[in-house]
Formats: structure tokens, C-alpha cells, sequence
């Protein structure tokens, strides 16, 4: 079973490395896309479309406005209520 969308929430610099170590894990089981809320940075990057080991498409959204998900489309993030503390 292929699983749409997951986050990962990070908050000490090795957590983040961590993370996007597993990145790759999940773009090969097919997660079409994954969230990693960096708190520290006050972004949160969307990878999309895996292909392979990596995933094709990443952006980084900052701490104003709002994010949904592509794969989850009733998902939908404030960012500046999320980063606000």
C-alpha cells in the first residue's frame, strides 16, 4: 500500500539531518508527498512526484500565508499561526 503524504516534524539540527536522510526511504516506498516542518528555520519544505530514490519536485514555503497538500487537498496549514511562538 503506497501512502500519500506524510510529515516529519524537526527541531534540533541533527533531527533535520535525520530527516532528509529519510527522505529517500520514503520516496522510494512511493510517498507522494512528504512535509519537513524545520522550526528552527520557521519553513517547512514539500518534496513531491518521487522518482526513484529522491523526489523531483521540492519547495520551501516560509512563515506567512498558507500550504495545502496536493495529496491530502482538505489539508490545509496557516504557516503564520504555525510559526507565530
Amino acid at each position: 500500500m503506497t501512502q500519500d503524504a506524510f510529515t516529519e516534524l524537526s527541531s534540533t539540527k541533527k533531527t533535520v539531518q535525520n530527516d532528509r536522510f529519510k527522505l529517500r526511504a520514503y520516496a522510494v516506498a512511493g510517498v507522494r508527498e512528504c512535509w519537513l516542518v524545520l522550526g528552527l528555520e520557521k519553513t517547512i519544505q514539500v518534496h513531491r512526484q518521487p522518482a526513484r530514490e529522491q523526489f523531483a519536485e521540492c519547495a520551501v514555503h516560509g512563515p506567512g500565508g498558507s500550504l495545502s497538500s496536493m495529496a491530502v487537498p482538505s489539508f490545509t496549514v496557516d504557516l503564520a499561526s504555525l510559526f507565530a511562538a
